[in-house]
């Protein structure tokens, strides 16, 4: 009798493997290879990604506060050219008796005054 020889602990690389067989610990290897990497550059990658959008609002809020400031300076300005107008008006009437300004008179007075200040009617 010839004596049996023992069985190989690793794979026998002249056995040819099926298709379907994966060298499970050499997979795990890889990944384990592979995860500083990806994980490194998915850290980055959303790192940049927080400072891009950071930025990008930081910006806007600066140009929305430019363009609100520069509204603000707009309608003051305006405001005060149409209250000095109505301070005229108001010191006109003022001056003259009740009865010695009409409708028309009235009209023609305010008319000027409510072309050249199309926001006047709204304050």
């Amino acid at each position: 009798m010839m004596p049996r020889r023992s069985q190989p602990t690793g794979d026998d690389p002249a056995r040819p493997r099926s298709p379907g067989h994966a060298n499970r610990a050499g997979t795990w290897r890889l990944a384990r290879r592979l995860l500083p990497p990806v994980a490194a550059g998915l850290l980055v990658t959303l790192g940049l990604s927080w400072l891009t959008v950071h930025l990008w609002n930081r910006l806007e809020e600066a140009r929305f506060r430019d363009i609100a400031d520069r509204q603000i300076v707009a309608i003051a300005a305006n405001l005060d050219t149409a209250l000095d107008s109505v301070v005229l008006l108001a010191g006109h009437f003022a001056t003259t008796e009740r009865t010695a300004t009409d409708r028309a008179n009235f009209r023609r007075i305010v008319g000027p005054v409510l072309a050249g200040h199309r926001f006047i009617q709204a304050f």
